[in-house]
């Protein structure tokens, strides 16, 4: 759990600093529903065996702006190419497992559903307002999910859960109180352990979505806040 409970933490810190919600938008949230979730076309993605190139280190050229551009983008490429290298070997190795994966994977609507009235049911503010009824809605996309790698043990790619999920608060009118996207992770595994298990990938992808979820609802609640 160590890599998501990080990913959490550190979501959190970055997103702690809230705008309150009116009086006016307070009241008008005398009822809420948790619509069911949907799923964006084509999120489901593949195993992915290579590294992430987001966040990472650009070499730059010194001297004039142009030529650090230039090299800034030439090394972009080069991190960009190693990546693909990187999971173009591990579905060479791995392809094999995939079809399995796929169809241990659990679908997420219900997840994102459960994780979202979890969190809120025992709220003082949300959890007396929730119904299936309710004029105002919390409305979810699942933008992507899917195995990603996290690093390296024993010679063996380490993968976790990735979803990633756009959630919204809208009021009776239709009008967004509250719009935010999330990443969700969970703890780090090889991938024979997702293709030889339905209930580890389950437990896996709960959990990403539960992080994922956990973040949206936290904010809700410090909106919410005297």
């Amino acid at each position: 759990m160590r890599f998501s409970i990080l990913l959490a933490l550190t979501a959190l810190s970055l997103t702690s600093c809230s705008t309150k919600f009116t009086a006016a938008q307070k009241a008008s949230l005398g009822s809420i529903a948790i619509a069911p979730a949907s799923v964006k076309s084509g999120a489901y993605q593949e195993p992915h065996g290579g590294s992430s190139t987001s966040g990472m280190p650009v070499p730059v050229v010194p001297g004039n702006p142009a030529a650090g551009a230039v090299g800034g983008l030439l090394g972009q490429l080069v991190i960009e190419g190693i990546s693909a290298a990187q999971d173009e070997m591990f579905e060479n190795k791995h392809e094999g497992s995939f079809p399995a994966v796929e169809k241990n994977t659990p679908q997420m609507p219900p997840l994102v559903d459960d994780a979202l009235k979890r969190q809120l049911t025992g709220d003082a503010f949300y959890g007396p307002r929730l119904s299936p009824s309710g004029s105002s809605r919390i409305e979810t996309e699942v933008l992507s999910y899917g195995l990603v790698r996290t690093g390296k043990q024993d010679k063996e790619i380490l993968l976790t859960p990735a979803v990633t999920c756009k959630f919204s608060l809208k009021d009776p009118s239709g009008k967004v109180l509250l719009s935010q996207t999330h990443l969700g992770a969970a703890e780090s595994k090889p991938i024979q352990w997702y293709a030889s298990s339905r209930s580890n990938t389950h437990s896996a992808y709960d959990t990403a979505v539960g992080i994922a979820s956990l973040l949206f609802t936290d904010q809700l609640k410090k909106r919410v806040e005297p």
